[in-house]
């Protein structure tokens, strides 16, 4: 396999892997109850605010943010990136 295309692979799994144990994993113990944001005396923090959404077409209920995607897909790069430079550290030829 080619050089790039396997550092490529790397970071994308990870990536993927990510973004899909954010929004199933942790969304559904961050946010168990969606309901529990629409009374007036629960406020969102301002962290929960950057994290999740409250749009109009979900009734209000707490939905994870584009910012959320990308940082969970930046998150879920970061290890793939790091294999590949242990890789390149070990002297394997056939990894980047």
């Amino acid at each position: 396999m080619n050089k790039k295309y396997f550092a490529l692979l790397l970071m994308l799994v990870g990536a993927v892997g990510a973004v899909l144990f954010s929004f199933y994993v942790v969304d559904g113990i961050v946010n168990a109850d969606p309901c529990y944001y629409d009374l007036p005396e629960h406020k969102a923090s301002p962290l929960f605010e950057l994290f999740y959404d409250f749009p109009v077409s979900e009734g209000y209920h707490a939905t994870p943010s584009m910012f959320n995607l990308f940082f969970s897909f930046i998150i879920g790069a970061l290890p793939g990136w790091q294999l590949l430079k242990y890789f390149r550290k070990q002297g394997r030829a056939s990894v980047a």
